[in-house]
């Protein structure tokens, strides 16, 4: 006799054997015949040989797992509801996948993730990430190539290529520093302020003429140890940073490349040149009477 639907097996007629029964080869090879046949459909605990159908077992529960471990009866897979599938560690979810997607419990490590990823992710990134993020990105973006949503509205921050170029589609607000290393803007850029209802003056910068004649406006290229730090060997014109920051120490900050070197806030310099020139405006004038 075969197994029913549900699994159970009934032995063959004359099974049980009554006291006064012949035992014949007819009836115990048909009887040894069909025990054979169940044992070979039946799952090996040594792993010998494999199913032939879907295995059906119950749905069980996350501290009962429905395919389980011996020694950890508490870890395992089981279903929740229809389309609803969960792994559970040691009584807790874990993984649990639907038919929209997947939801992991914890800490993600993987070669590849497809998909969209929803709730907070802690920790470093390695890899390429292709799709939309919506939350606080802190860290380091090597080669972004996405569009990033900002508190002041609008469409964010675009990518412009792959290089790192990028593109304020919006007016986004920034909290805290920020490094570029192009910006290139079409309209205005726009810091600080200016208004004097938020100032307390401490007077006009003096000597401004003597300070501007200690400085040298020159020609140049980086050096080895600047290229190397990523900065380009084009020619460029400037200042140096020293001389500044004897005669306007206000308009020196930290390289943004290395903070232990200098550069210079070139806005800042103009105050200077406007008290230059009207001292020299002023020695003219005097000249002139």
């Amino acid at each position: 006799m075969a197994r029913n639907a549900s699994g159970a097996y009934t032995l063959p007629a004359g099974n049980p054997v009554v006291t006064g029964t012949i035992i014949t080869s007819t009836w115990g090879n048909t009887t040894m015949s069909d025990v054979a046949t169940e044992m070979t459909d039946s799952l090996s605990r040594t792993g010998k040989g494999g199913m032939l159908a879907p295995i059906k077992t119950l749905n069980g529960t996350v501290t009962n797992p429905a395919y389980t471990f011996t020694n950890f009866p508490t870890s395992g897979l089981y279903i929740a509801g229809a389309g609803d599938v969960r792994m559970a560690v040691t009584g807790v979810d874990r993984m649990q996948w639907l038919a929209t997607g997947a939801v992991v419990t914890g800490n993600v490590t993987a070669t590849t993730f497809i998909g969209a990823l929803t709730g907070n992710v802690t920790g470093n990134v390695t890899g390429d990430v292709t799709g939309n993020v919506t939350g606080n990105v802190t860290g380091n973006a090597t080669g972004l190539s996405a569009t990033l949503a900002v508190t002041s509205g609008g469409t964010g921050v675009t990518s412009k290529t792959g290089t790192g170029s990028v593109v304020l589609s919006a007016a986004p607000t920034f909290t805290g520093t920020v490094g570029f290393s192009v910006i290139s803007a079409t309209g205005d850029i726009t810091s600080n302020t200016s208004d004097d209802r938020l100032k307390d003056k401490l007077g006009n910068i003096e000597n401004a003429l003597d300070k501007v004649c200690t400085l040298n406006g020159f020609t140049y290229t980086h050096n080895s140890l600047a290229q190397s730090m990523g900065l380009s060997g084009k020619e460029e014109v400037g200042v140096s940073a020293q001389e500044i920051d004897l005669v306007l120490p206000q308009a020196i900050a930290p390289a943004p490349i290395n903070p232990k070197y200098m550069t210079v806030r070139y806005e800042k310099i103009v105050p200077l040149l406007i008290e230059a020139i009207k001292e020299l405006n002023l020695r003219v004038e005097t000249l002139e009477k």
